[in-house]
């Protein structure tokens, strides 16, 4: 038998994983093109695989390469009733669920695990304003959905999660919406929706928000696009608290300038104390202090595990907001 002991001290460089919320937008967004769609930087995971199996039921053609993704659409080719499986995949779920419903041919959406349990009556409270109806199993899924979506001006209510708002901005960008809003209710996570813009309009979006309105323009006409994925700062988190507590650590791939929430774990280490070095796409944490800190999560959730980490190794008592 092993006996398992705690590590005293490290020094290690890694390169980042790609970023999953960047790289599952692009994946869906490439049906919003006629076209081909390069995605570079791509890493295996079962949340991208999800989105490329949802795409494919939806006409793609894919040629997966190493690293490279290259995607082939026609726009959103779907025979009636077709079954798209989320599975585990909130935001699969709910970017898709809006966008597949731009057109006029029913489907049906279905997951699995905790999916299943996840309350959803966005889709009901404002599918019926936007022309198209959705049925539920008591608010969660399976889905029967029937467009399409009808692109007007909105006040919608975000129902906790920017996920919703990112499959609306996706279908209304689909539909080439031009002169329209969305307005936004009790706004949440809105770096999420600020990535869900910026990623669109390298597609050829003309998109911009204005504190809790979305405003939209005439798009423009792509045939291709072609962009690299950045490094996940989600995951990188747990790696720059793991230096910042223990050692030293160096991580290639991380852009200081990301749309990505959860880049405000540098705020926290900064305001614990740790050794922090940056120089283009690199970044470097070191054990320096460990002070407490107060930090609000309200936008970046997905932060709280490893900033739990963090303050419970802060010489005494921290907080975390927002929780």
């Amino acid at each position: 038998m092993h006996q398992i002991k705690p590590i005293t001290s490290f020094d290690l460089t890694i390169d980042a994983p790609c970023s999953k919320s960047e790289a599952q937008r692009a994946i869906a967004l490439s049906l919003c093109i006629n076209g081909k769609t390069t995605i570079k930087g791509l890493s295996e995971c079962n949340d991208i695989a999800i989105a490329i199996k949802i795409i494919k039921k939806c006409g793609a053609i894919i040629n997966w390469n190493n690293d490279k993704l290259e995607i082939n659409s026609k726009g959103i080719l779907l025979e009636k009733n077709t079954l798209i499986d989320a599975q585990e995949s909130g935001l699969s779920c709910r970017m898709f669920t809006s966008l597949i419903a731009s057109q006029e041919i029913p489907f049906k959406i279905v997951g699995s695990g905790s999916l299943l349990n996840r309350e959803m009556s966005f889709f009901e409270k404002h599918f019926s304003e936007l022309n198209a109806s959705i049925k539920t199993n008591n608010h969660k899924l399976p889905f029967e959905v029937n467009g399409p979506i009808k692109r007007r001006t909105i006040e919608i209510d975000s129902m906790g999660s920017s996920q919703y708002i990112t499959g609306l901005i996706y279908a209304f960008f689909y539909l080439n919406a031009n002169n329209v809003s969305i307005f936004i209710k009790n706004p949440v996570s809105t770096p999420y929706i600020d990535l869900s813009i910026e990623t669109a309009n390298k597609f050829g979006a003309n998109i911009k928000r204005n504190n809790n309105e979305i405003i939209f323009k005439s798009k423009k006409t792509l045939n291709k696009c072609e962009l690299e994925i950045e490094g996940d700062w989600s995951a990188g988190a747990f790696w720059l608290v793991a230096g910042a507590i223990y050692g030293k650590i160096k991580i290639n791939g991380l852009k200081l300038n990301s749309a990505q929430a959860d880049k405000r774990i540098m705020d926290a280490l900064k305001e614990f104390g740790a050794s922090i070095q940056s120089s283009n796409n690199s970044i470097v944490i070191e054990k320096y202090r460990n002070k407490t800190i107060d930090f609000d999560a309200t936008n970046c959730p997905d932060l709280f595990p490893p900033l739990a980490v963090l303050c419970s190794y802060s010489d005494g008592i921290s907080k975390i907001h927002g929780v």
